[in-house]
């Protein structure tokens, strides 16, 4: 019949539908996995970066190191020449104290005008209070003192059972110290034992 056959005619010329869970792409084609170029090479790029990476950050700590040390260096050697440029500075001043204290002496002021005196006193203490001003004070320097090569210069040798051999007797010229630093030790006379009496004084024990 007509009719029968042209249904017939129909599915056999709509051809098989596509399966389920088949997709498509807009031109009707199977869309294929996504093209990976040079995935292969990534992992040695990365290894070579990282690698570069430790060395730059390898140089950066040395250079790091070298500028502190650089600094300190530098702060070394401008702390020393200070130090030197005060010395130099203490020496000659010193020299003039000296004068200051001969000048000021019982033997040397004796007869001599008060405000004469009073005068020259008040510019020894005007060169104190510079030295002063750079830290610079006198050394206490006592008789009986223990002598300490570090702070004391011995001049002379001094007989006497007063004191212990080896301490200080008489002060013949001040030292100076910054802080625990001596700018100039102090010229002192040391005791030593009399003649015949190589035991020296008896301690205050025996």
């Amino acid at each position: 019949m007509a009719i029968g056959d042209d249904r017939q005619e129909n599915v056999t010329s709509g051809g098989t539908p596509p399966a389920s869970g088949a997709s498509q792409g807009p031109s009707g084609e199977r869309p294929t996995e996504p093209d990976m170029p040079g995935a292969p090479t990534q992992l040695p790029e990365l290894a070579e970066a990282l690698r570069e990476k430790e060395q730059f950050r390898k140089l950066a700590q040395r250079v790091q190191a070298d500028f502190i040390n650089y600094r300190n260096r530098t702060q070394e050697e401008v702390d020393d020449a200070r130090r030197g440029a005060v010395r130099r500075f203490a020496t000659r001043v010193l020299e003039v104290m000296d004068l200051f204290d001969a000048a000021l002496t019982q033997k040397a002021s004796a007869g001599v005008e008060a405000n004469w005196v009073n005068g020259v006193i008040a510019i020894q203490r005007s060169l104190a209070a510079s030295l002063a001003s750079e830290g610079i004070e006198r050394m206490k320097v006592a008789a009986g003192d223990a002598f300490d090569p570090r702070r004391h210069e011995a001049l002379l040798s001094t007989p006497t059972v007063e004191y212990e051999a080896g301490a200080v007797v008489h002060e013949l010229r001040s030292g100076y110290v910054k802080g625990n630093e001596v700018i100039r030790p102090a010229q002192v006379s040391v005791a030593v034992a009399p003649p015949g009496d190589e035991d020296g004084p008896q301690s205050a024990s025996t």
